[in-house]
């Protein structure tokens, strides 16, 4: 029998607790209690993907060191208020629970459910999935960073394909690859669908990955998992914790974050405070940019492909090579053996150019050339050879010339109207081939000379030019708030599919001013302080929201800003925009400033990932 009875309101409704004090994890002596505060902390995130799907449970009565059971089965003594839904399987039916509330979801944790496995449905268009799920599964031999390497290419190869890609932990060894889909094609053609992808993307990495299930076959492969697409099956939702020890989170995070990510068990209930203030809005977006993949455009049954595929081969004499790649610094070192360029924001390409065909080549492989027709005439007009290879980057710009990366993925799925009002350009750095020649033994700088041979007055292609003074590069590439900037050894060889010390790529962040009009309640041991700080800057005379930040002090520094806020305490809320956590935020007058480091503007111009600097106190706002 439980110890006690704790009775608590979530929501509209009464939920009694039980046993609040049983230790649930025992390295971390993590209790029950403990795991229905995290639950009920991210119950908004937790709902926003999870609500309205059946759900299947790990539940864990007595800790994660004893036995633990599935339950899909919806408990019959469950509350009235909790919905469920019945789902014919070939030999039973079953009553899933659904959770549309936090008081749904705590109840649920009340029962011992730890884990939590939906499906990717919604019981509102039930024979539709919401999403395709790409589960990378290590050998155990494997290192982490190669699973990070296929990770970031199977996110390359489906962005090239026009979907958007968001990324999660999956708490144990692997990693998830989430990709929104619009809910109006049925399982069956959902699963298809992924399979010819998955195919696909095998074949360009035969030495790497595998569909193979069996563990004996796969030889030190990466598994890319997608039978879990099926309609009965499940894989475990962003942001449930999972039954092993350390208390690892399913984690939703963002891309940036990737290259610093040591295992998938890094976010756990221990350090997800910070966690989700740092990747707070990493997938507000999701549902906005869900694919239709039952247009003509992503429809593509394999006999299909193998027809294309045949045909390329039959037209061109030329092979699709793989993109040479670049590994990555955090700091930066001139040396007299580098040149330097831009570093642009946008997709890489190879544009190639065989006596009459003239194509532009994703680098998953993919024909593009249909969507950006400007690069297509202007690169068969000035390119006066028969044969060539370039290595180049597509970028649509603004007015002041800086690479906007969501207008040239827009153009990978949009009709071509869009190529008026946001043009592309083809910023070109390199030459495997030219008039049938193959360079990619010769040195850099050799292979760059061949270059001169275009007509760069041609309105959408350009030199990617090298730079010998990397410092006046790097000032000038900050103040124009690029990415970054490239290093790369004037002696090496062009190395197809390789990621190697010759090419460098060094990204900064940028920083701004901003003002902070309230702070929000703190948690663990930042109770007695802050949790983070609401941020605006003023653009003519108005209040632009820039999101919260959270990151980036320490306890004295946090002690020093509180007392200063105290004293700026207002009831009223200085903005109309409804933002996150305004029920446990304080509002202050818009009067102490801050220097804050973020990595990019998000497109409702928020900051992307946000570090405090410092205060501004010789500044104030007017």
């Amino acid at each position: 029998m439980p110890s006690k009875y704790v009775y608590t309101k979530v929501g509209d409704k009464k939920i009694r607790l039980s046993s609040l004090d049983k230790i649930l994890y025992t390295k971390q002596s993590i209790s029950k209690a403990e795991v229905i505060e995290y639950y009920l902390k991210i119950s908004e995130q937790f709902l926003h993907f999870n609500s309205n799907r059946p759900l299947t449970l790990i539940r864990f009565p007595n800790g994660i060191d004893e036995a633990s059971f599935y339950a899909k089965e919806a408990p019959d003594w469950k509350p009235d208020w909790l919905d469920t839904v019945m789902i014919e399987h070939t030999d039973e039916t079953i009553k899933y629970p659904v959770i549309n509330t936090a008081a749904d979801l705590i109840w649920l944790v009340n029962i011992s459910a730890l884990e939590f496995h939906p499906m990717q449905m919604n019981i509102n268009l039930f024979n539709s999935p919401e999403y395709m799920v790409f589960d990378l599964d290590p050998d155990p031999q494997q290192k982490f960073k190669e699973l990070v390497l296929i990770a970031k290419e199977l996110r390359a190869f489906l962005e090239d394909k026009g979907f958007v890609v968001f990324v999660k932990t999956s708490g144990g060894k692997g990693l998830h690859l989430f990709v929104p889909i619009m809910p109006n094609v049925t399982h069956e053609t959902m699963v298809i669908y992924v399979r010819e992808l998955a195919s696909e993307f095998v074949k360009q990495f035969p030495k790497h990955t595998t569909l193979n299930l069996s563990k004996e076959k796969r030889k030190s492969k990466i598994l890319i998992d997608i039978f879990r697409n099926h309609r009965s099956h499940s894989t475990v939702a962003p942001y449930s914790l999972r039954g092993k020890t350390n208390a690892p989170v399913s984690f939703p995070f963002h891309w940036d974050f990737m290259d610093d990510l040591p295992s998938s068990q890094f976010f756990t209930l221990k350090n997800i405070d910070h966690q989700l203030v740092d990747h707070q809005d990493v997938w507000s977006e999701f549902y906005n940019v869900a694919v239709d993949i039952s247009s003509s455009k992503h429809a593509i049954p394999k006999s299909e492909i193998i027809s294309m595929t045949n045909r390329d081969k039959a037209v061109s004499s030329l092979t699709v090579p793989v993109h040479m790649l670049a590994g990555v610094i955090k700091e930066i070192s001139f040396e007299e053996k580098y040149i330097y360029e831009v570093k642009w924001d946008g997709i890489r390409v190879f544009i190639m150019k065989d006596f009459d065909s003239l194509k532009v080549i994703s680098r998953s492989g993919r024909d593009i050339s249909a969507a950006f027709p400007e690069i297509v005439k202007d690169a068969s007009r000035h390119i006066a050879t028969d044969q060539v290879i370039l290595d180049a980057e597509l970028v649509c710009l603004d007015t002041n010339g800086k690479p906007i990366f969501a207008d040239v993925i827009s153009r990978m799925h949009s009709k071509s109207v869009l190529k008026n009002s946001k043009p592309s350009y083809a910023y070109i750095f390199d030459c495997l081939v030219w008039d049938g020649k193959r360079l990619a033994h010769k040195t850099l700088l050799e292979r760059y000379s061949y270059l001169k041979n275009i007509n760069f007055a041609s309105s959408s292609l350009r030199l990617s030019q090298h730079f010998e003074d990397g410092q006046a590069l790097l000032d000038a590439a900050k103040k124009m708030e690029l990415e970054g900037i490239m290093l790369k050894n004037k002696k090496s060889t062009y190395q197809e599919g390789q990621r190697t010390a010759d090419w460098l790529k060094f990204k900064f962040r940028a920083s701004m001013t901003c003002t902070i009009i309230g702070f929000t309640e703190g948690n663990g041991d930042r109770k007695d302080l802050f949790g983070s700080l609401h941020l605006i800057t003023i653009e003519n005379e108005e209040f632009v929201y820039r999101g919260r930040v959270g990151t980036g002090f320490n306890q004295t520094k946090m002690k020093s800003i509180l007392n200063l806020l105290k004293n700026l305490i207002v009831n009223q809320k200085p903005i109309r925009l409804k933002v996150e956590e305004e029920n446990k935020t304080t509002w202050t007058q818009a009067l102490l400033q801050c220097e804050v480091q973020y990595a990019s503007i998000t497109s409702n111009n928020t900051l992307r990932e946000p570090v405090f600097l410092h205060l501004r106190e010789d500044l104030a706002s007017q």
